[in-house]
């Protein structure tokens, strides 16, 4: 399929490939997982690389600031470190769909430190982890959900299949994460080893297993 032609209207021009693979029977789950990984890096490149990521940095640093013990937190003025998270949005350059999608990425985190949720390793990867993850949800998966899909499959069918990608996915971003938390940017990101091949996946015998 030509990289023009839009099958899925709610996807971006990145995702429209892989969607069909999605809904095809020769693609095997990994098969399928890297190419949205490989759709994920494109999508970063197009909207800038390392902008959302440089302001993800600088958040992190503002969330390092936090105290960890129970009794310190209750003395911190959250209203104070949303605004401040919030004017680094503002600073930020980059096209606003990137810089809010990080700035909820940051407010996130926030939440989850607020609630006392201990992070291993460092703050800045994690921040940039929650925003793949969050990438990927708005702009691929998010936005598969239609009342009629390529090929003829069912929703429930692609559901199952998103389900089963998922983990090579989820995977595939925490790799991307921890370049960008070496190297500082998000061009160049490599996808992960394969794993051991799996065989392909009919999703219309899938259909038809339903019913019994």
């Amino acid at each position: 399929m030509p990289d023009g032609d839009k099958i899925h209207t709610k996807l971006r021009f990145f995702y429209q490939k892989v969607y069909t693979q999605l809904c095809e029977t020769t693609f095997d789950d990994e098969d399928v997982a890297r190419d949205v990984l490989t759709s994920i890096r494109r999508a970063i490149k197009y909207d800038g690389g390392g902008r959302p990521f440089r302001m993800l940095e600088i958040a992190a640093a503002q969330l390092e600031r936090v105290p960890l013990e129970p009794l310190a937190r209750k003395e911190v003025d959250w209203t104070a470190v949303t605004s401040a998270l919030e004017q680094i949005a503002r600073d930020a350059k980059g096209k606003k769909r990137i810089v809010e999608l990080a700035l909820s990425t940051s407010k996130e985190t926030l939440h989850d430190l607020r609630s006392g949720q201990i992070i291993e390793g460092a703050l800045a990867t994690e921040l940039y982890k929650n925003y793949l993850s969050n990438l990927y949800m708005s702009e691929f998966e998010g936005n598969i959900p239609l009342a009629e899909h390529y090929n003829g499959v069912t929703q429930q069918s692609v559901d199952e299949r998103l389900a089963s990608i998922r983990p090579y996915v989820i995977a595939g971003l925490e790799k991307f994460a921890g370049q960008i938390g070496k190297r500082g940017t998000g061009t160049s990101l490599r996808l992960p080893k394969r794993t051991k091949a799996r065989s392909p996946i009919n999703l219309h015998e899938t259909d038809l297993l339903a019913g019994f």
